[in-house]
């Protein structure tokens, strides 16, 4: 019972660390709930918008561009770093509403997802999940961009899913579903922010 309590409060740790951690940092740095969030940088307010327009009209919301040039192929009217951030998004912002601080909890919730996920996978032990949450806590990457609504924290839950699948893939008992998530999660990160 200590040892499924104990591998149950790591998993826990190494799960929810960093939403809980951002959350923290946030009201003790600017004294604010998370739904005071606004878009702020200009690749943040396009790529929020952009979602937002999603949720709205789907691929009907007009175009994005740079310098008014449209996208030569057509496929999508969203900007340079591809629909992949804006239809994702934005099809949750379509299902459950879309407000400024939605990005900032769906960044949140894809970082604990890919965890969460990275630690079904990986069967990790206490030892390797205390060490992995450590990682992810320090990682001051992830925790400066989880707050925004900026993409990196979609490539970094992406990365992890990665990192699931290829320990997965690696370890001495393959799974075929973990080989096809791998190869669908290869192909979604393609369409976020292709350059």
């Amino acid at each position: 019972m200590r040892a499924v309590l104990g591998r149950g409060g790591a998993v826990l740790l190494c799960v929810a660390g960093v939403p809980v951690l951002v959350l923290a940092l946030v009201h003790a740095f600017f004294g604010v709930p998370l739904s005071a969030y606004r878009p702020f940088y200009n690749d943040e307010v396009a790529y929020w918008h952009q979602a937002f327009t999603f949720s709205r009209a789907g691929f009907h919301g007009g175009y994005y561009t740079l310098g008014e040039v449209t996208n030569p192929s057509g496929f999508t009217p969203f900007g340079p770093h591809g629909p992949g951030y804006a239809v994702l998004y934005g099809t949750f912002g379509a299902l459950f509403g879309w407000h400024r601080h939605t990005a900032v909890v769906l960044n949140l919730t894809a970082i604990a997802a890919a965890t969460w996920l990275w630690v079904s996978v990986t069967r990790a032990g206490i030892p390797r999940l205390l060490l992995a949450t450590v990682l992810l806590l320090t990682f001051w990457h992830m925790l400066f961009w989880a707050p925004t609504g900026m993409q990196e924290s979609l490539h970094q839950a992406g990365a992890i899913v990665l990192a699931g699948c290829f320990a997965s893939a690696l370890g001495p008992t393959r799974r075929w579903w973990l080989t096809a998530l791998g190869w669908i999660t290869v192909a979604m990160l393609s369409f976020i922010r292709p350059s």
